[in-house]
């Protein structure tokens, strides 16, 4: 998959430019750029993993693509996410399988 397939895939999802996104297990950051490319530069972006190398190279893929955006990197699991502002929306492509079936519900909540 490309940068072009990830946009495709969550362009539904976003009916104007701007607002406040959440990717949760935001990896390498793949949807995060999607999201970017989707909202526009008047968008804020925060992207959740645990992996603190995945959200550098996240960090400076964003900065080649869109250094406008403010981008806010925070290093945690999404099962417990930090305090976040209101969001328009949440990406969690490729994530939200590792959490227990169980607690999935719970966790999206």
């Amino acid at each position: 998959m490309n940068h072009d397939d990830h946009v495709r895939l969550i362009a539904g999802a976003f009916a104007r430019p701007g607002g406040i996104w959440a990717d949760f297990g935001a990896g390498w950051g793949a949807f995060t750029l999607a999201i970017r490319e989707l909202a526009g530069p008047e968008s804020e972006i925060y992207a959740l993993d645990r992996d603190h190398a995945a959200l550098t190279s996240l960090h400076d893929g964003m900065i080649r693509m869109f250094p406008e955006t403010p981008l806010h990197l925070i290093q945690g699991d999404m099962r417990q996410p930090p305090k976040l502002p209101p969001l328009d929306g949440i990406v969690a492509a490729n994530s939200l399988h590792y959490v227990d079936a169980k607690h999935q519900s719970t966790t999206l909540r």
